[in-house]
């Protein structure tokens, strides 16, 4: 991902989280790249989130993507899962990546 990109992509996820969170950890139990990572994966497989809960726990490459090793078995508790992601796909948010994905192609 180009760093631009990641870096708007970054200041909208810290736009939108509560001014009470220290924002460079992220939220309770969720730094921003896993929220990053989860919203993306909600969307755009277009998944409930108790699919994404499942996913998140069992599936190696999206486990990998989060930042786990093999023998990590750290655990997201479903309603943290739940009110974290809920804060980049809701819609104001997600008009704002869907633009910024829409410049990035174009420069491509």
């Amino acid at each position: 991902m180009e760093i631009s990109l990641r870096t708007k992509i970054f200041q909208l996820l810290m736009a939108n989280i509560s001014s009470k969170v220290i924002k460079c950890n992220g939220r309770p139990s969720m730094k921003l790249w896993k929220i990053f990572v989860c919203g993306v994966v909600r969307l755009d497989l277009n998944e409930d989130y108790d699919r994404l809960h499942e996913l998140v726990h069992h599936y190696d490459s999206l486990r990998e993507m989060l930042g786990h090793g093999e023998i990590n078995d750290e655990y997201y508790n479903y309603q943290a899962l739940v009110d974290n992601v809920r804060l980049i796909t809701r819609i104001p948010t997600l008009k704002h990546t869907i633009r910024l994905r829409s410049d990035f192609r174009a420069l491509q």
